[in-house]
Formats: structure tokens, C-alpha cells, sequence
């Protein structure tokens, strides 16, 4: 997880010096995305001016070789990033093919030569989860991509001579990007179904940029692209498929999927429930990975509640490094002070993904 950020201006907007301080603070409020390294990179135009930011939490080659923002030496293109790509490493083999000079083994670096070569096309090649900016030198513009089901989270503001963008909500709200104006829309959607419905935020003037898409930011105006669709990528190839096909298909994609996941220069965790799906996801994980994985679980004392005794079974039969948090009704209001300030925006069981985060940092 990264935070990324950036805001392009007109020169009536505000002066370069004013916006580099806007992203310091965008930056500073998602600090906790990135703990390992940050940095800002800044453009002026002729009348305009582009600054970029970036919080990095490494997973991929740790050195400083994956520091952002990171800048292309051959075209001048800088890119913020967040999220992972996991066939990357066939990605710079393929552009090591093609010529390049690749100085990093990370999958930051294979998504901005990726684009130095084939454009917004680069995206159909990505395998992943991700959300990146890059302004193209050359044409004076700003790409913006998020990856296929919006994994990755990216919000952004437009007003006249103004567009920006961050990985939270609050980051355009602490850089001041605009006005703290609740979303009447948002609240209904989080009152209806317990969280906010993209692409509405709880912000007004802050929109979602949507899954699948890719887009252009010229002068301040977004021009977005659809680049997949999950109707037409589970579209049958030759007719209906049958029950047998039809899961066939899905375990070899699943486990394909998975098997992708273990690629880290970071130890491999999973957490673990004890219901079909993290089950599903442990043990074919366990089943791939060259060495034992970590599985983090929280249970509860009570026993209509508690899931322990499938999660016991599960810990056994993958042998992996278990780490267990009982979580009682005391421990419960004492993390909630602390809990809903770490929501970007209101959703009903947020809490639940905060606890077991909190454990899984703990152990390391």
C-alpha cells in the first residue's frame, strides 16, 4: 500500500511554490500508506505547473532503486504509483528484449517504460492491482489509470484551472484541494447499504476515478476511458459453458491468481476467518509458496460467533505461522477511538479489517 498525489494548475491558480506545499500535505495525511520513503516531483510550464508525490511502502526491491516519484531518463515522464503488479517480471524481460535499460527489479519502473513504449496500452498488459499517474512530457499531459475491479482506490477534484488527484479523500481535504461540503448523495448511500457507493464520495466535488478506466487530464479537462469491462471479459469464447467447464475455469484461474500473489521481496500473510473463501485462498497459498506462509485470525469468545474451530483446521493442514487475537467487548471500545480515524470515509464494518491489519503489523 502507497499514497500517491498530484495537482496540475494554470498559472492564474496559484504559484508552483504554493502547490509543492499543497502535496506536502497531501502527502502528510496518508503517511501511514507509505512509511519507507517519500518525495515530490514539480514541472512548470509555460503557463501552467504539475507536481507530483508519492508515499512508498516497499514490496518490491527495497533498495532505494524504487523510490517516488520515479522519473524515466530517456523520455523525462514521472510516474507515482500504488499497488502491485505481479507479472512484472515478465514485463522487463520483455522490455529488456525490446532494448530498454532497466536499473531496478521493480514493478514501478516496468510500468513507466511499459508506457514510454506502448502508451495508454500498457494498461491491457497489467496484471494486478494498481492506481498510477504519469504526465507524458511529450504531449503535455497527465495519465491516470486504475486497475480492473478498483482494487486500488483513487479520488479526484476539478474546478476551472485546477485538477487533482490522491489515493484518500483526505488528502485532497487536508491540501486544502477543496471545501470539507458533505455529499447528500453519499449519505444516503452509506445510511441505504453502510458505505459510500462510488463514484460519489462523501465530499461533494470529489469523485472516484472509476475501475477499468484510464484517462487523460489535458488543461485541466479528464477524458476517461473504458479498458475493461467484466461482462465482456467472463464473456464464453464458444457458447454456454457447462457447471464442469464453468469451474474448471474457475479453479485454474483462482489458483493461477494466487500462485501471481507470492511474488514479494516482503514475508507472505493471509487472513484467515475460517469461512470457504480465506480458507480457499490459505491453502492454495500454503500449497505454492516456497516457504511457510503467515495467517492472522481474530476470534471471539463467543461461541455462535466464533469461527476457531475451522480455523484450527485449516492452520494444521497448511502449517503455517498462526497468529490469533480473541477479541472481546472491552478490547472493542477501546480500539474504536482509534479505529474511526482511520477510516477515509464512513462504512459500517471497516472496524473489522482494522483489527486484524493492526495484528498482522504487529507480528511483523
Amino acid at each position: 500500500m502507497c499514497g500517491i498525489a498530484g495537482i496540475w494548475a494554470s498559472a492564474a491558480k496559484g504559484d508552483p511554490a504554493g502547490l509543492g506545499s499543497q502535496v506536502d500535505t497531501m502527502l502528510a495525511a496518508m503517511l501511514h500508506r507509505g512509511p519507507d520513503q517519500g518525495g515530490r516531483w514539480a514541472k512548470h510550464l509555460d503557463n501552467s505547473a504539475i507536481v507530483l508525490g508519492g508515499r512508498r511502502l516497499a514490496i518490491q526491491d527495497l533498495t532505494e532503486a524504487g523510490s517516488q516519484p520515479m522519473v524515466d531518463p530517456v523520455t523525462g515522464n514521472a510516474i507515482v504509483f500504488n499497488g502491485e503488479i505481479y507479472n512484472f517480471p515478465e514485463l522487463h524481460r520483455e522490455l529488456t528484449a525490446m532494448g530498454d535499460s532497466l536499473t531496478s527489479d521493480c514493478d514501478t519502473e516496468v510500468v513507466l517504460r511499459g508506457y514510454a513504449r506502448w502508451g495508454a496500452e500498457v494498461v491491457d498488459r497489467l496484471r494486478g492491482m494498481f492506481a498510477f499517474a504519469i504526465w507524458d512530457v511529450k504531449t503535455q499531459s497527465l495519465f491516470l489509470a486504475r486497475d480492473r475491479l478498483g482494487v486500488k482506490p483513487l479520488y479526484y477534484h476539478r474546478s476551472p484551472g485546477l485538477f487533482a488527484f490522491a489515493s484518500e479523500v483526505r488528502a485532497l481535504l487536508q491540501g486544502d484541494v477543496t471545501p470539507a461540503n458533505l455529499s447528500p448523495s453519499a449519505i444516503r448511500s452509506y445510511l441505504a447499504f453502510g458505505a459510500v457507493s462510488e463514484p460519489v464520495t462523501i465530499i461533494q466535488n470529489v469523485r472516484a476515478f472509476p475501475p477499468g478506466h484510464h484517462g487523460f487530464v489535458r488543461s485541466g479537462q479528464l477524458e476517461l476511458i473504458r479498458y475493461w469491462s467484466l461482462a465482456e471479459a467472463f464473456r464464453p469464447a464458444h457458447g454456454k459453458e457447462s457447471p464442469t467447464e464453468l469451474d474448471e475455469r474457475i479453479q485454474a484461474l483462482l489458483s493461477e491468481s494466487i500462485k501471481m500473489r507470492l511474488i514479494s521481496d516482503a514475508p507472505i500473510g493471509v487472513f484467515l476467518s475460517g469461512g470457504l473463501d480465506s480458507t480457499v485462498v490459505a491453502t492454495i497459498a500454503a500449497a505454492n509458496s516456497p516457504q511457510s506462509i503467515n495467517s492472522v485470525s481474530v476470534v471471539f469468545k463467543e461461541h455462535e460467533f466464533s469461527e476457531k474451530l475451522w480455523i484450527d483446521r485449516t492452520v494444521s493442514h497448511i502449517g503455517s505461522t498462526h497468529y490469533e487475537v480473541e477479541l472481546t467487548e472491552s478490547e472493542l471500545l477501546r480500539l474504536i477511538p482509534t479505529a474511526l480515524p482511520s477510516y477515509d470515509q464512513p462504512t459500517v464494518d471497516a472496524i473489522n479489517t482494522y483489527i486484524v491489519s493492526m495484528h498482522a503489523r504487529q507480528a511483523g
